[in-house]
C-alpha cells in the first residue's frame, strides 16, 4: 500500500478464473485505454484510476490499483523588476525540485501529478529564506500559468490562467 496505489497477490486463481475476473473488472467500468494480452490486463475507469492484473504463474495472480494521474503543464513567468530584487528563482513541486528561472524569464514545465492537492514552492536561488508558494489541486489534464514577482523578504505568486484544477496562491 502506498499513498497513491494498492496491490495485492491472490493465490489459487485458475487462467479461467484470471480470465473471468479480468471480464468482471471490464463490467465494473474499468474498460477505458485497455492493453490486454494473454496474461496481463491494463485499463482506467471513468476517474481515470488504473488497474493492472497480472497473471504471474502457479495460480497467482497480482492485482494494482493507482490513483490517476493527470499531465500539468506549468507555465511560470517571473517577471522583471527594474533595480532591486533582482534574483533568479527555484521552483520545487512537492518538494522535489523542478529548475531555476531566471529573473524577467519564463519557463515550461511537464509535470505528471497523481489527483489532488500539490505544492509549488519558490524561493530565491540566493537566499532560500526568501520565499512564496502556490497550491495546485490537480483534477485533469491541463494548463497552469503562474506569474512571480520578486519583492524583498518574498516572492508573490498570482495565478494568471488554470485549465487543471484549482491553482491557489498561499
Amino acid at each position: 500500500n502506498t499513498d497513491s496505489g494498492f496491490k495485492a497477490y491472490v493465490s489459487g486463481i485458475s487462467q479461467e478464473k484470471y480470465r473471468a475476473y479480468v471480464l468482471a473488472c471490464a463490467e465494473a467500468g474499468f474498460n477505458a485505454g485497455t492493453a490486454e494480452s494473454d496474461r496481463q490486463y491494463f485499463a482506467k475507469n471513468a476517474d481515470g484510476y488504473q488497474l493492472t492484473v497480472d497473471y504471474q504463474g502457479n495460480e497467482v495472480i497480482g492485482i494494482s490499483i493507482a490513483e490517476p494521474e493527470y499531465t500539468i503543464e506549468l507555465q511560470v513567468d517571473c517577471a522583471a523588476n527594474l533595480l532591486f530584487n533582482k534574483y533568479d528563482v527555484t521552483i520545487c513541486v512537492d518538494g522535489a525540485e523542478q529548475g531555476t528561472i531566471r529573473h524577467g524569464a519564463t519557463e515550461y514545465y511537464t509535470l505528471i501529478l497523481t489527483k489532488g492537492p500539490h505544492t509549488i514552492q519558490f524561493a530565491s536561488a540566493e537566499d532560500d529564506e526568501v520565499k512564496g508558494q502556490s497550491r495546485i489541486d490537480a483534477a485533469r489534464d491541463g494548463v497552469v500559468c503562474l506569474r512571480l514577482s520578486c519583492a524583498g523578504s518574498r516572492i508573490n505568486v498570482d495565478t494568471i490562467s488554470d485549465s487543471a484544477g484549482a491553482a491557489e496562491p498561499e
